[in-house]
């Protein structure tokens, strides 16, 4: 199979309705937010609302089809669907990209942090990309292994029990692997982060005089101990 055929083959295999949604969480992730984010902050969180949305739309098409909806469009409409997508994403994903940025700069205004280039925020969507899509390879990958085990399963119990039996064995080891050694690993690359930011204190900032403050000469906390 030659590159474009499996370019068109991947492209094919989203669901439109998925993808609407994904084009709607994109526009919410760039919504302001209570506090500054930096550009590649903003890349992982926007792919994460990006992959997030796609499964929300595709359950949502999947229990409406489950309900016995089952629309017959015509290629044609289909066709037209799918241009009036691309014509909307072709618009609202630079859109958002902009607004995002200048967004941000008045966040970090309103919290007199130091503004930073906005053509930064020109890899936000390329980062955001990697990491739906990352998602979405862990997502189909574990429900082909689900599907997988359910056929296994299959030729010892009825077809239901089984698979019950390998959507639980599939949960139990997605919890157990991210409460593991995935959080733990994001836990302790936080906490090194953080260990350097708690060395010193940055300049400008001074110790408070307010006794109802933490570090202040009566304050339980010496203003040393302070990250």
């Amino acid at each position: 199979m030659s590159a474009p055929t499996r370019a068109r083959a991947f492209a094919r295999s989203f669901h439109p309705v998925g993808l609407a949604f994904a084009l709607l969480f994109f526009v919410w992730s760039m919504t302001p937010s209570l506090l500054p984010r930096t550009w590649y902050l903003q890349g992982v969180a926007t792919g994460i609302g990006v992959a997030t949305g796609y499964g929300i739309g595709c359950l949502i098409a999947w229990a409406l089809r489950r309900c016995g909806v089952h629309p017959d469009w015509s290629p044609k409409t289909r066709r037209i669907g799918w241009w009036v997508l691309a014509a909307v994403a072709v618009v609202v994903v630079p859109t958002f990209l902009i607004l995002g940025s200048w967004w941000q700069q008045i966040v970090r205004d309103l919290v007199t942090m130091e503004r930073v280039e906005r053509s930064l925020y020109l890899p936000v969507l390329l980062i955001a990309l990697v990491v739906a899509l990352l998602l979405l390879a862990i997502g189909r990958g574990l429900r082909a292994g689900t599907n997988k085990l359910a056929r296994f399963v299959d030729r010892y119990t009825p077809a239901p029990v089984a698979r019950v039996t390998a959507l639980v064995v599939v949960v139990a080891l997605l919890v157990v692997l991210v409460n593991g050694a995935l959080y733990r690993g994001i836990l302790g690359a936080a906490e090194e982060a953080s260990a350097v930011a708690d060395t010193g204190t940055e300049e400008g900032v001074e110790q408070p005089a307010a006794p109802e403050r933490s570090g202040s000469p009566e304050s339980a906390e010496a203003w040393d101990t302070l990250g």
